[in-house]
C-alpha cells in the first residue's frame, strides 16, 4: 500500500471533487440502465467514459448502437462541433480502436485524421486494463461502479487518464441504485446522503479484502500443489482440459444408475480399507465411531416412531408438544447419541458466528445439527466458525417435519443403515436438490432411501419438510437462488430475512465465501422484497 497502491489511492482520493463525486444512475419511464448512464455520460464535462463495473457489457447492446445513441445525446446537448467531432472506441468485429465522425464514417484510429483527443472516449470492460489513448490535457472520466468492483480494477480504470498524477486531469463515478445502497451501508450512511470518493474508496476496498478471503483456498490449492511437485516434476502433469464444457457445464448430469452403483461400491470398499489402516489408540477402525453414531441415531428414531404410532414423529418432545417423564428421556437420549442442536443455537453458541446477530434472525427451530456435522475444525476459544463451515447436503427429515442436518460420514453410514432396516423410519434427502422437487411437487422417488415409494410425491418424500426449514437449510449453507421467485420456499425466505436485514444475509453468504453470488440474486430480491410475495 506504500508503493504503486498507495499512490493511486491518494491521487484518486485528493480529486478535486469530492462531496457528490458519485450519481447514481437513474432510469426514467423505463428506460434500461445503459441509456440512463449515456445520458450521464454525454451531457456533463465528461471527455471518456471508463466502464470498470462492466454496466455497458451486461446489457447485451452492440457498440454501434451504442455509439449511435451517444451521438444522439451529444447533438441534442449542443456537444457536437463545439467540443466533440466523433467517437472514439473499440470494435470486437475489426479488433482495433475506431474512431465515428458527424458524417457516419467510421475508420481505424491511425487512419482518421481525428485525434482522440477531440473526439469521446469509450473505454469498454476489457479495454479499461492497458489501453493508451490521448486524452484532452483537462480532461474529465466517469468511471462506473459495478457490484463487488475490487481495488485493482478501479485503479487500472482511472488510470486511464495519465495526467491524474499532475493534477489536471479527474475522475466521477457513475452507480446503478443497488451499488449505491451497497456503499451507503458500507459506510453507514443515510439514504439521502451524497457520495463522495472517500465513500467509494472505502467500498472498494472493502470488496477487495472479500475477495482476497475467497481466494485463500484457490491459493492454498496452488501451494501444495508447488510443494508437491517441486523436486519431482512427474508429478505436475495434470489432465488437459480444452472443451468448454469442462469449464462451464452443470457439475449436475444423467448417469447410468448400474454406473452409479458400481462407483459406490468401489468407494465403500476404499472406505473400509481406510478405516483398517487408520486406527485409533486402542485399535479401533476409525469408521467405526461413525457407524455407531449412525446406529443410535436410527436406534433412538425407531425408539421415538415406536412411542408415536405409525405417524413415526420422532421428533416431537423436541419441539415441544408432549409432556412427560418418557419424553424428555427421548430427547436426552436423542441428544446424547448424535450431540443434537438446534440451528438458531448451533450459530450462536457452537459455531459463533460473526457477526453475533445472525443468531437473531427467525432461523426454523425444527433444523437440527448433529456434533458431527458442526465440528468441521477445531477452533481456538472463542473464534467464529466463518469459512470453515461443513455444507449442508444430506439431511434426515423425519415425518414431524424436523429436519437434521448431518455429515458426510454419517450419512454414508446412516445409508448402509437404512439399507438393511425393513422400514427405515426417515428419509435421507440431498438438500440442494430437494428444492427443485418440492417445487414442482413432482415425484422424485430418488430423494429418499427406503422410506419412499415410487410415484410418492416431493413432499411426502421430504418426510413433511416444510418450506421454513428448507429455507433456513438453504439459508445456512449460503445458496442465493432459491428456484424463482414464485415458489413457497422463496417465500419462506422472504419471512426470515423480512426487516431490513440485507447486511446480516451478505454475512452469512460471506462466511460461506460466495459473496460474489449475491448481486442480483434470489437471495438480494428477498431482501429488498419487504412484503410477502
Amino acid at each position: 500500500m506504500r508503493a504503486t497502491d498507495g499512490k493511486m489511492l491518494d491521487l484518486l482520493l485528493r480529486q478535486p471533487l469530492q462531496e457528490g463525486a458519485v450519481t447514481e444512475l437513474a432510469q426514467e419511464d423505463g428506460e434500461p440502465m445503459w441509456a440512463a448512464l449515456l445520458s450521464v455520460a454525454a451531457s456533463g464535462p465528461f471527455d471518456a467514459l471508463l466502464d470498470t463495473g462492466a454496466l455497458l457489457a451486461s446489457a447485451g447492446v452492440s457498440m454501434q448502437e451504442i455509439v449511435k445513441h451517444v451521438f444522439k445525446l451529444l447533438q441534442d446537448n449542443g456537444l457536437v462541433g463545439a467540443r466533440f467531432r466523433g467517437v472514439t472506441y473499440f470494435d470486437d468485429r475489426h479488433r482495433c480502436w475506431l474512431v465515428a465522425d458527424v458524417a457516419g464514417r467510421r475508420l481505424a484510429r491511425h487512419e482518421s485524421p481525428l485525434p482522440e483527443a477531440e473526439t469521446f472516449v469509450i473505454y469498454d470492460d476489457a479495454r479499461c486494463r492497458g489501453a493508451d489513448l490521448k486524452l484532452r490535457p483537462d480532461a474529465v472520466g466517469l468511471v462506473t461502479l459495478g457490484p463487488g468492483l475490487c481495488k485493482d480494477k478501479l485503479m487500472q480504470g482511472a488510470g486511464r487518464l495519465r495526467r491524474l498524477m499532475h493534477g489536471t486531469q479527474s475522475v466521477r463515478y457513475a452507480a446503478p441504485p443497488d451499488v449505491a445502497a451497497k456503499i451507503r451501508a458500507t459506510c453507514g450512511l443515510d439514504p439521502p446522503a451524497a457520495l463522495g470518493a472517500v465513500h467509494v474508496m472505502e467500498w472498494v476496498m472493502l470488496n477487495t479484502v472479500q475477495a482476497n478471503q475467497a481466494g485463500v483456498l484457490e491459493w492454498a490449492e496452488q501451494g501444495s500443489h508447488y510443494a508437491l511437485t517441486l523436486g519431482a516434476p512427474e508429478r505436475a502433469l495434470q489432465p488437459e482440459l480444452l472443451e468448454l464444457q469442462d469449464f462451464y457445464s452443470d457439475g449436475r448430469r444423467r448417469q447410468p444408475a448400474p454406473s452409479i452403483v458400481q462407483r459406490r461400491t468401489r468407494h465403500a470398499a476404499a472406505e473400509r480399507e481406510r478405516g483398517r489402516r487408520v486406527q485409533d489408540g486402542d485399535g479401533t477402525p476409525a469408521a467405526a465411531d461413525t457407524d455407531a453414531a449412525a446406529r443410535a441415531v436410527l436406534s433412538e428414531v425407531e425408539r421415538r416412531g415406536a412411542l408415536m404410532g405409525e405417524g413415526m414423529e420422532v421428533l416431537s418432545s423436541l419441539r415441544g408438544l408432549a409432556d412427560g417423564g418418557a419424553e424428555e428421556e427421548v430427547e436426552r437420549d436423542l441428544r446424547a447419541a448424535a450431540g443434537l442442536e438446534r440451528l438458531p443455537d448451533a450459530i450462536a453458541g457452537t459455531l459463533a458466528l460473526a457477526p453475533r446477530e445472525l443468531a437473531g434472525l427467525p432461523w426454523s427451530g425444527r433444523v437440527w445439527c448433529t456434533r458431527n456435522f458442526l465440528r468441521a475444525a477445531d477452533l481456538a476459544p472463542g473464534g467464529a466458525a466463518n469459512g470453515y463451515l461443513r455444507p449442508p447436503e444430506s439431511a434426515l427429515a423425519l415425518q414431524s417435519g424436523d429436519l437434521v442436518l448431518l455429515s458426510e460420514r454419517e450419512a454414508d453410514a446412516i445409508l448402509r443403515e437404512m439399507r438393511r432396516a425393513a422400514r427405515p423410519p426417515a428419509s435421507l434427502l440431498s438438500v440442494p436438490f430437494v428444492q427443485r422437487a418440492f417445487e414442482r411437487g413432482e415425484a422424485a422417488p430418488l430423494l429418499a432411501c427406503g422410506a419412499a415409494a415410487a410415484g410418492a410425491a416431493a413432499g411426502a418424500v421430504a418426510g413433511g419438510v416444510g418450506a421454513a426449514e428448507l429455507a433456513s437449510a438453504r439459508l445456512f449453507a449460503g445458496a442465493t437462488f432459491y428456484g424463482g421467485r414464485e415458489g413457497v420456499v422463496f417465500g419462506a425466505l422472504c419471512r426470515l430475512v423480512a426487516g431490513g436485514q440485507t447486511a446480516l444475509v451478505e454475512d452469512m453468504i460471506a462466511a460461506r465465501a460466495r459473496s460474489e453470488r449475491f448481486s442480483r440474486s434470489d437471495a438480494e430480491a428477498a431482501c429488498d422484497c419487504g412484503a410477502l410475495p
